[in-house]
């Protein structure tokens, strides 16, 4: 990053697929192996740059045990995320596969 409030930049990184299957298979009596799958939402949705999240056990992707909206913010040294979880139907499902 070029600057410690570089939302863009951080922005750009999170916007991915990411796995632990080499933790998991390295060691799997202590790790599951599970993907996180982070989609940006549209910039006008929660006024600025926001994800929704969707974390699911390798073999059950169709079915996430934990969602959540990442809103991050800056101010003038540092950025912040702000986590929302959600639970059951939201306004935040229809963003699903962006």
């Amino acid at each position: 990053m070029t600057h410690s409030t570089d939302v863009t930049t951080l922005a750009r990184w999170m916007a991915a697929d990411f796995s632990n299957q080499a933790q998991a298979f390295e060691n799997p009596p202590f790790f599951a192996h599970i993907r996180v799958c982070m989609r940006p939402l549209p910039m006008q949705l929660l006024s600025g740059v926001s994800f929704f999240v969707e974390q699911a056990y390798d073999y059950m992707l169709g079915d996430p045990y934990r969602v959540r909206v990442l809103k991050l913010i800056a101010n003038a040294i540092a950025l912040k995320l702000k986590t929302t979880f959600l639970r059951g139907n939201s306004l935040f499902m229809e963003h699903r596969g962006i």
